[in-house]
């Protein structure tokens, strides 16, 4: 008795193991595995690598012929200075629609602000991975300097100043003044901006050689890189000076629009002349003055510039 029964449970176990194959068999097969997708056949193209924030800029793409009318959708995603590698691993955000036109072409225009990674998108049936993307392509925006102001000419050795704004507006971004020196350019000065991209640096030149100045954004992940020309920084020392009128011939030979009489510089020197908040370049084009305790002869345009009269002090460099 015992022998048939321990036969019998061995017999029910055995149906039972097999039952869920058997139904599996039996049943609907499991959905194949989604195949592999080869390279897109979506393609982007944009008419600027690098472009101004809030310039217009053309985002073009084509799709096969087969998707004449379908809706394309443009996806933001990771910054340009993200790890592309890993750029499937982004969040994407829809930030425009297209249709795919008739010859498969479609495109996109922003203003983007901020540099960014983008792709198309021209989704099928409602299954995630029937969608068809195309590759990121990276679009990188600029910064942009907005000087408010500039003060390059120090009496005496006073301080060159510069105010403005490094745009899109961010707080934290490292803004650099510097130096052209021995061919190379140096940092002589450096701050971060404001809430609203505000900056104000300052340096002090002392003497030596003019100095040209400009100013450096560096870039980060949300903008690249910026730089714009300041002009010549100068150290101006008092100076007396006379006016007289240029009318004749001069030792030099020529007229400048702005002319200056010296007693030594050579001819087509150029100098920087300041008095009650005006400034002129003027052009050596002459000799003189002759007379003692005078460095300088303006000529009626000059002089005239500077609202000079008669002899008195200017601030000179050159």
């Amino acid at each position: 008795m015992l022998r048939r029964a321990r036969a019998a449970y061995v017999m029910i176990a055995t149906i039972a193991l097999a039952a869920p194959t058997t139904a599996a068999a039996l049943g609907t097969p499991a959905p194949p595995a989604p195949p592999a997708q080869g390279p897109s056949s979506l393609r982007l193209r944009a008419d600027g690598g690098q472009v101004q924030p809030g310039r217009a800029v053309v985002i073009d793409g084509r799709a096969p012929l087969a998707d004449a009318g379908a809706r394309v959708v443009l996806e933001r995603g990771a910054a340009a200075r993200a790890a592309w590698p890993a750029v499937g691993a982004v969040a994407w955000r829809p930030v425009a629609t297209a249709r795919v036109g008739r010859r498969g072409r479609f495109s996109f225009r922003l203003a983007p602000l901020r540099s960014a990674a983008y792709r198309a998108v021209v989704a099928g049936p409602p299954v995630a991975w029937m969608a068809v993307s195309s590759g990121p392509l990276r679009l990188v925006v600029r910064a942009r300097f907005r000087v408010t102001s500039r003060k390059l000419d120090t009496r005496g050795g006073g301080r060159v100043t510069v105010t403005g704004r490094l745009l899109p507006a961010a707080a934290g971004r490292t803004v650099v003044l510097q130096r052209r020196a021995g061919g190379a350019w140096r940092a002589v000065a450096r701050q971060r901006t404001g809430l609203r991209g505000g900056f104000a640096l300052h340096w002090r030149l002392t003497g030596g050689p003019p100095a040209r100045l400009r100013l450096v954004f560096q870039g980060d992940a949300a903008n690249g890189r910026s730089a714009v020309a300041l002009g010549t920084a100068v150290v101006l020392r008092p100076s007396v000076a006379s006016w007289y009128y240029d009318g004749g011939s001069t030792a030099c030979g020529f007229h400048a629009t702005y002319g200056v009489a010296n007693r030594t510089l050579p001819c087509g020197t150029r100098v920087t002349i300041s008095r009650g908040g005006r400034t002129v370049t003027a052009v050596v084009d002459d000799r003189g003055p002759y007379v003692w305790g005078r460095s300088w002869d303006l000529s009626q345009t000059t002089a005239a510039a500077l609202a000079f009269s008669g002899v008195g002090t200017v601030w000179v460099a050159g």
